[in-house]
């Protein structure tokens, strides 16, 4: 792609974007900086100047599915809490099916190894869907930190079962989605021992 004259927020969002494409197209080990760089038309040192490394990269792809929740996941609706609940987790499912295969690469494995940044960004991701959640069925993110942490388990659950449910389907989607908002029904009601 040749390399056009863009304002640093539109060059930006162009590396990202094929950055999403390139991690959602192959294993991390294999993606490379210099291939995102030809295929966003931007030079390798752009890519470093914005993102530091290819980790840092990484971290900005998972901050964009951030991005795209914030209109999957809606927090203006008058819905009773399970119809709300079934409402967002179809949108969220329509989502994960239509980026299968993204979803598969980006959320599965990830790079091979620990790396703090790349965990930082996937942890920030899972707050962040616990957030709106909270925010949604109570009007704050300020619950008791035990129902904060059942919500954090169900959605850590949830991405695994949906990530092994995206590979097989070994179950119906109406199953899943009953298995999956059932288990949120139970974590947004939890009230621990008083």
């Amino acid at each position: 792609m040749p390399r056009r004259r863009l304002k640093p927020d539109e060059r930006r969002a162009e590396i990202i974007g094929a950055a999403f494409r390139s991690f959602a197209s192959q294993p991390y080990a294999e993606v490379s900086m210099a291939e995102i760089a030809r295929e966003a038309g931007a030079s390798r040192a752009l890519l470093t100047h914005y993102f530091g490394d290819k980790e840092g990269l990484y971290a900005a792809v998972i901050s964009f599915l951030i991005e795209q929740l914030e209109s999957t996941v809606r927090t203006d609706l008058d819905l009773s809490g399970r119809e709300l609940i079934d409402f967002n987790l179809n949108s969220l499912l329509d989502l994960m099916i239509a980026q299968r295969e993204a979803a598969l690469a980006i959320f599965s494995a990830g790079p091979a190894g620990p790396d703090l940044v790349i965990a930082g960004a996937v942890a920030d991701f899972h707050s962040h869907v616990v957030d709106r959640v909270l925010k949604n069925h109570f009007g704050d993110e300020d619950v008791p930190p035990g129902r904060r942490l059942a919500v954090l388990g169900v959605v850590a659950f949830g991405r695994a079962v949906v990530l092994a449910w995206l590979k097989d389907e070994t179950i119906s989607r109406g199953e899943l989605h009953k298995m999956l908002a059932s288990s949120l029904e139970d974590a947004l009601a939890w009230e621990g021992n008083s």
